[in-house]
């Protein structure tokens, strides 16, 4: 998860970190700060780990009270609009709402220091009382369709989705880490005594204008006039939850916490000079907006999202939006220790971690019944780096009598190629569209041929009785990079392609395919025969529809690695590992130098000397 040591803490500037979950606070803050560290308005204890509220992705750690970077799961009030727009002010004990700077502090001139006092209480509301402030405080109730003005009042108790008028600021009563719901019923009796004490239902002042605390609508092209226009701008960007497409009205750091703009995107323009009614989205100024082009343009309560306030709410979408995976795992992070035995037992390895609170390993097993693994994915999406991760993490745990590898479309310089070293492996043939590949694969099948006749001379049922009496073969391995290219070759790779994948005898050979162009290679045999799919991020719908069942992995986004993973009766969404046999650093800064981690392939070389493992005479 990356955090942020605030330039409080460290005396200079802002640092940024990736810390992995279950990493303490006295870790991730060694060597950089001695001082305590306060997130939102927690005191957090040295002990504290990451991944536990509030120390989640977009944490921002201060030497004192601060914007809340994480979502609240009590009572709060939400500015949705104002001068201030987009604070959140926790009322999970009873608190003083007021311009006066603090965790509760609103940037509003039109708010007294100590305006209005709130508290929970035990019926799941919030009791409200008017300081004797200037201006008074207001009060919103929804019912149905409709907002109903209660006037300004002194003492009222106020439930979850109702809005407190505050100065110039709209505070809205949540409970949680979301907005509530529409339509939220109230008890007809006092409705009704509302509608007979107001002969008429003003407008609410913040109506159409764009709610930073919640990811809504605005997606279509924007553009805002008057003086405020940036600070109205950031509450459009935030009511949208994502960055806007280039080009940007300004480039701002908190900017980065947001997802990239959708195709779909209108672009936002700031301008200085008002246009005309039927150009603007929204005029902004300092007390006040209008919202041309509606049929209501009676002014609205100022909409302005500060950069300091920005950062904040931008955090909390990124906290919520979805867990933070760490985009880089390496097999050591995600490796188990097993137990050897003299009979085989099925081959399992790690290959990444699965996207969970728990962030388990994700374990492939290769079996009678699930022998085969298919991979595909957009180039770069890092289907070579799981083949490596998959060679490497079993021949780490498989010595050499046990387990002999092919090893087609390797490259010379990618992640496969420094596997093509580790004793198990028998043939290499760097090139997939190759004569070399497509030798390798016919002397595979002819392998493949040979054990179904030794089995049936052993006088054993199945392969795995065989097995069990020691006098079966190596299991045998064959990893095809880009076989889309070998089966192009001819007819003749492609059909021995789909006989080893589709052979109804299982002899203890498993293929593990990958491509980067599954539209025409992925055959309906070869989907049936892998029941293992592995989908990394695609090119389109239809490759991820292909490969794994469902048009999810185009969207999977551009991080190296992450992955939709099928099996019988399951799916799930992973993170693949590097093939890298020494553990990630627990914490690390943004943008420096990690130490290169030993490679699987040198580990399982290095191993192999040291156990004087000696390899069989190739099958």
């Amino acid at each position: 998860m990356r955090l942020t040591i605030d330039r409080s803490l460290t005396d200079t500037h802002d640092v940024d970190l990736e810390a992995a979950i279950g990493t303490s606070l006295a870790e991730v803050v060694d060597g950089v700060t001695s001082k305590r560290a306060w997130c939102g308005s927690t005191l957090l204890d040295p002990s504290h780990q990451v991944g536990t509220y509030p120390l989640v992705h977009g944490a921002r750690l201060r030497d004192g009270p601060g914007p809340h970077t994480a979502a609240l799961p009590g009572w709060h009030l939400a500015a949705i609009a104002g001068p201030d727009a987009g604070a959140l002010i926790g009322v999970d004990a009873p608190v003083t709402v007021g311009s006066a700077q603090g965790p509760c502090g609103i940037r509003d001139d039109a708010m007294d220091a100590a305006h209005l006092r709130v508290a929970p209480t035990r019926g799941g509301a919030l009791a409200c009382r008017d300081l004797a402030s200037t201006n008074g405080t207001g009060w919103w109730r929804r019912d149905g369709e409709r907002w109903w003005w209660w006037g300004f009042r002194r003492r009222f108790t106020a439930h979850e989705g109702d809005i407190l008028s505050v100065g110039n600021t709209a505070l809205q009563v949540r409970r949680g880490d979301g907005p509530p719901g529409p339509g939220l019923a109230r008890p007809a009796l006092v409705v009704g005594r509302v509608r007979a004490a107001l002969p008429w239902t003003p407008t609410p002042a913040w109506d159409g204008l764009p709610d930073p605390t919640t990811v809504a609508a605005w997606t279509g092209p924007v553009t805002i006039a008057g003086p405020h226009a940036h600070a109205a701008a950031r509450a459009v960007i935030l009511a949208r939850g994502r960055r806007p497409p280039a080009p940007a009205p300004f480039d701002e750091d908190w900017l980065r916490w947001l997802p990239a703009a959708r195709a779909s995107d209108g672009q936002i323009r700031c301008v200085s000079s008002a246009p005309g009614p039927e150009q603007a989205s929204l005029d902004a100024h300092a007390t006040q907006c209008r919202v041309p082009g509606t049929v209501d343009t009676a002014p609205r309560l100022p909409i302005a999202v500060s950069q300091h306030r920005a950062d904040a709410v931008a955090r909390r979408l990124a906290s919520t939006a979805a867990v933070a995976w760490p985009h880089a795992v390496r097999w050591a992070d995600v490796d188990r220790p097993r137990t050897q035995s003299r009979q085989m037992v099925p081959l399992s390895v790690a290959l990444g971690a699965v996207c969970a609170p728990r962030m388990e390993p994700w374990l492939v097993t290769l079996d009678e019944r699930t022998p085969h693994l298919l991979v595909a994915g957009a180039p770069r999406s890092g289907a070579s780096t799981l083949l490596a991760t998959l060679v490497g993490g079993l021949t780490y745990h498989y010595d050499p009598q046990r387990l002999s590898v092919v090893l087609i479309g390797s490259g010379t310089d990618g992640p496969l190629a420094p596997c093509g070293g580790i004793p198990h492996v028998r043939v290499v043939a760097p090139r997939a569209d190759g004569d070399e590949a497509v030798v390798a694969l016919e002397a595979t099948a002819a392998q493949a041929r040979w054990r179904r006749e030794a089995l049936h001379a052993s006088g054993k049922s199945d392969w795995r009785a065989w097995e069990a009496s020691s006098q079966a073969p190596a299991r045998l391995l064959v990893v095809i990079d880009d076989f889309d290219l070998t089966a192009g070759r001819s007819r003749v790779a492609a059909a021995t392609l789909e006989a080893l994948a589709n052979s109804s005898v299982f002899v203890g050979v498993h293929v593990a395919l990958a491509t980067h162009r599954p539209a025409g290679a992925i055959t309906p045999v070869l989907r049936a025969s892998c029941a293992h799919t592995v989908a990394l991020q695609c090119a389109s719908e239809s490759d991820s529809l292909g490969v794994i069942g469902v048009t999810d992995a185009a969207i999977l986004g551009d991080v190296p690695g992450r992955a939709l993973a099928g099996r019988p009766g399951q799916r799930e969404m992973v993170q693949v590992a590097q093939p890298a046999a020494e553990t990630s650093p627990r914490v690390h800064r943004v943008g420096s130098d990690v130490a290169p981690a030993l490679h699987l392939a040198d580990a399982v070389a290095t191993r192999s000397r040291q156990d004087s493992s000696s390899a069989p005479d190739r099958p």
